[in-house]
């Protein structure tokens, strides 16, 4: 049994369905006295093509609204994220201050730490995974720390100026 199709959805032409659905027998039992529909459009066949049209544009008006929604959520969810990932920026940096960094390095040991690896369960920084990764981050980037230096040594050396400890060699500021 051929359907006429008001309008092809690909071409926007007039022209005959020849597809029949295999599960026509799905609809056994429904009684189409009762009908699904309250405005009765269960039967396409039967509805005048200036109403089929403006259910077609209120359809598409309805999917553009939605699309609409779509952008707004996702833009929305972009500037969330943004902010989220901004909070936990500054609570690592926070962190490196407390915890001794120099202030010129604070924003290097920041984008050091990869913050995904930070974060507890419920997407909160963990404060020991912060505290291990500070802890690996000195033992790796030392120069980020100020180095402590020595006193003078007052034993009959005739050697002027400060005396550093265990500090970075400029090697390591230079290979990073």
């Amino acid at each position: 049994m051929d359907a006429v199709t008001p309008l092809s959805p690909q071409t926007g032409e007039k022209g005959v369905n020849t597809d029949t659905p295999d599960d026509l027998s799905s609809n056994e039992g429904i009684d189409p006295a009762e009908g699904t529909d309250p405005d009765g459009t269960d039967d396409l066949a039967t509805i005048p093509q200036e109403r089929l049209a403006q259910m077609l544009r209120d359809k598409r008006k309805a999917e553009a609204s939605v699309r609409q929604k779509l952008r707004d959520v996702e833009a929305s969810h972009a500037t969330l994220e943004t902010a989220v990932t901004g909070f936990r920026a500054r609570q690592v940096r926070a962190a490196a201050e407390k915890a001794g960094a120099l202030d010129t390095a604070l924003d290097d040991v920041v984008s050091a730490v990869p913050l995904e690896d930070l974060l507890a369960e419920d997407g909160t920084v963990d404060d020991e995974k912060l505290t291990t990764a500070l802890t690996t981050l000195r033992e790796q980037k030392p120069f980020y720390w100020p180095t402590q230096m020595l006193p003078r040594s007052s034993g009959g050396q005739n050697h002027t100026g400060p005396t550093y400890s265990g500090g970075a060699s400029w090697g390591d500021v230079i290979n990073g």
